[in-house]
This record gives C-alpha cells, sequence and structure tokens, in this order.
C-alpha cells in the first residue's frame, strides 16, 4: 500500500545534477535579451517624423559624394568648424559617407551648393551675413533625415557652459559610429 506522501527518489549521476541544477537556477536576465532589444542613439529622429530630402538636392549630394550608399553624413561647418576639416577627415576612414559642407571650400563643393543645402535645413548663421552655415552634422538614410545636431567645436573650463543638446567636436566620429552600429547590426 502506497502512502500519499511517499515520493520517488531519482538516482542522478553527479553531471546530470549538476545540469538540472544549473538549469533550474537560471533567470532571465537583460543582457540575454539585450542583443534583441535596439535602443536608438542619442538625438535620433523617430520614423513618423522624418523627413524625405527632395530629389533635386538628393542628385545635387550623390554627385559629391565618393559612395553612393544610403547612410549620408552632411558636417556643415560654420566660420569656426572650417578649422577643423582636416582633423576630422583623419578620425575617418573612406567607408563612412561624411560631405562637408562651408563657404569658400576648396574641399567639397561649391558656394551655391553650400547655400541651397542650408536654405534646406534652415541652418544658416544669421550672424555671418548668411553666406556660412551654423555648425551642424545631419545623417540621412534612406534619402531620410535621421539625425539633426548642433555641434561645438569650443572647449569650455566650466560645465555651466556645456549643454546635452550639442555634439562635441572629439565625439562626431564615436556619434557616428553609434548610428552605423544602431542601423546596419
Amino acid at each position: 500500500m502506497k502512502r500519499a506522501y511517499d515520493v520517488e527518489i531519482d538516482v542522478y549521476s553527479p553531471l546530470q545534477l549538476q545540469l538540472q541544477l544549473q538549469s533550474q537556477l537560471q533567470l532571465p536576465t537583460f543582457k540575454k535579451f539585450k542583443s534583441i532589444i535596439k535602443k536608438p542613439p542619442c538625438s535620433y529622429i523617430e520614423s513618423s517624423s522624418q523627413i524625405e530630402i527632395p530629389h533635386n538636392l538628393l542628385e545635387c549630394l550623390n554627385q559629391n559624394m565618393n559612395n553612393d550608399t544610403n547612410f549620408k553624413a552632411l558636417l556643415f561647418l560654420g566660420v569656426i568648424g572650417k578649422e577643423y576639416i582636416q582633423d576630422i577627415q583623419s578620425e575617418f576612414d573612406y567607408s563612412i559617407n561624411i560631405y562637408y559642407i562651408t563657404a569658400n571650400n576648396d574641399y567639397d563643393g561649391t558656394n551655391e551648393v553650400c547655400k541651397m543645402l542650408s536654405n534646406y535645413f534652415e541652418i544658416l548663421d544669421p550672424i555671418g551675413g548668411g553666406i556660412y552655415p551654423l555648425d551642424y552634422l545631419v545623417i540621412i538614410h534612406n534619402n531620410k533625415i535621421i539625425c539633426k545636431i548642433p555641434v561645438n567645436y569650443q572647449k569650455h573650463i566650466s560645465s555651466n557652459f556645456l549643454h546635452f543638446n550639442f555634439l562635441h567636436f572629439n565625439c562626431i566620429k564615436s556619434f557616428i559610429q553609434d548610428y552605423i552600429d544602431y542601423i546596419y547590426l
């Protein structure tokens, strides 16, 4: 006769016992699902708010850019930012499409292209007489604007002058790399 409180005990080998204990003790963690959940980078414009670039501007950009890819980074450089073109170019390899836009520039584009793009993105410097653009980084993917953020080139000792809505000059490479990782990985 069997009693209700009798329990059958299974005999396990030490390896089977260890595997069973590990499977029971495992708790779901965020690290396990981190690769599935993608958090957009800062200043990312949601897909519902993304604006498509007109065809004539895209043709102008594609004529002046080296590679014809879906990912483009436009770096608008004002009077101060113009001095840093060579420093920025030295940080990037040629696989990343970066287009430098500034007035009176020997590297990329012309003044007409600069003015046309600056007017479209509404980043002409009012103090510069409407010739130079403000310092901005614009990231384009699939012909839509996914990021537009001002760039700061000045160094301040005090943290009172730092803004979280600005991208610092030294962080441009990592910022663009975050967007590339978010889009392509």
